[in-house]
């Protein structure tokens, strides 16, 4: 079947679906512009909106489309900018906060282990009382990551900290608990090499609920190797 009828039948069938659900017969006309791309792949624009249908053969599949963020997310990393003011991942890992490869053509996080169980360590702005990193987590029910793995044997835990202050003395390097051993058991779809998935970890995983000392997370790789990296975008609390 010509590339175009394929496109037309595609967009007829989505809109055919869309009535029967609405139990209408409403008929929906949307101009479609088609461009094709050196590389064998089609660009598809519909009412400003394009998607990019890579050639036949080239492994690259359609993204998933990601549902938008939830209203009063407190966000880590959004938009290509990183939000909070430093990490503390030392020299077992590298992050680059301005990373083009995970997402051709916009900004996310590459974090590469350098050693055998690197880890992303961020932590939040520095509170007026304490002169210390704080987050209240009383307003949020999740932490979301979207991830993207390079590698089968990538697998990921998570865990946080917090802090107290007694007598006037800070200590910040209080666990939580045992954290989440298996990330990928929150993430949908579910994680695989070269693709990404979005997940959410309840923060009650990560015995950080009701938290209003919060002090830092930790993002590990788990895999035991050096050299890998792994793509992040839309980190961030959720309610």
């Amino acid at each position: 079947m010509p590339l175009t009828h394929r496109i037309a039948l595609c967009f007829s069938l989505l809109f055919v679906a869309g009535a029967v659900a609405a139990q209408t017969t409403t008929k929906i006309t949307i101009p479609i512009t088609i461009t094709q791309q050196t590389n064998g792949a089609v660009t598809v624009t519909a009412q400003g909106t394009t998607v990019i249908v890579p050639p036949v053969g080239s492994g690259g599949g359609v993204p998933p489309v990601v549902a938008p963020p939830v209203a009063g997310t407190s966000w880590v990393y959004h938009n290509g900018v990183f939000l909070w003011p430093g990490d503390w991942s030392g020299a077992a890992s590298t992050i680059n906060y301005a990373d083009t490869v995970g997402k051709p053509g916009s900004k996310d996080i590459a974090f590469k282990t350098n050693a055998a169980f690197g880890f992303w360590l961020p932590y939040p702005p520095i509170s007026s009382a304490t002169q210390q990193p704080s987050f209240n987590t009383s307003s949020y029910n999740n932490l979301t990551i979207s991830i993207k793995p390079t590698s089968a044997a990538q697998t990921y835990s998570l865990g946080a900290y917090r802090y107290t202050v007694t007598n006037g003395q800070f200590e910040g390097d209080i666990s939580t608990g045992a954290g989440v051993s298996d990330v990928g058991k929150y993430c949908s779809p579910k994680l695989a090499a070269g693709s990404w998935s979005v997940c959410s970890i309840p923060l009650s995983a990560i015995q950080a609920s009701n938290l209003s000392t919060f002090y830092k997370f930790i993002f590990q790789d788990q895999s035991g190797q050096a050299g890998l990296t792994t793509y992040l975008d839309a980190v961030g609390f959720t309610p």
